[in-house]
């Protein structure tokens, strides 16, 4: 989806945006929820069962290839961390999504990416 919509009253221009969410929420997003009253594009959502509400930690993601990287959270149980990276490597071959590079040697999340609008940075603790 190209285009411009808001989210939580901030603004998302010109950025393929998708949103993710599982059966039960999906309906306030799309329209179908009497209580909401407006409603986010269509091409935009996509109905998922994924581990975990902070899939920008662990989301395959890239500029020129796209790389999915290990989710392996300090905060996070081993277990814990390693169904949540089943849940993403399950979307994936569900959705087909084509990953240029599997990173298994370098752990991230996003508690360590720091985007000021202008340029993204990896930091270390």
């Amino acid at each position: 989806m190209n285009g411009t919509f808001y989210i939580r009253k901030k603004k998302i221009e010109h950025d393929n945006v998708v949103i993710i969410a599982d059966k039960h929420t999906l309906p306030y997003l799309d329209g179908r929820s009497t209580s909401v009253k407006s409603r986010l594009p269509l091409d935009a959502l996509i109905q998922a069962n994924v581990y975990d509400i902070n899939i920008r930690d662990f989301a395959p993601f890239g500029v020129r290839q796209l790389v999915k990287f290990s989710y392996r959270p300090p905060t996070f149980a081993t277990i814990a961390a390693k169904q949540i990276d089943e849940s993403i490597k399950r979307f994936i071959e569900d959705y087909k999504i084509r990953i240029d590079k599997k990173e298994l040697e370098l752990i991230l999340s996003a508690q360590h990416v720091v985007d000021n609008g202008v340029n993204k940075a990896i930091i270390d603790k």
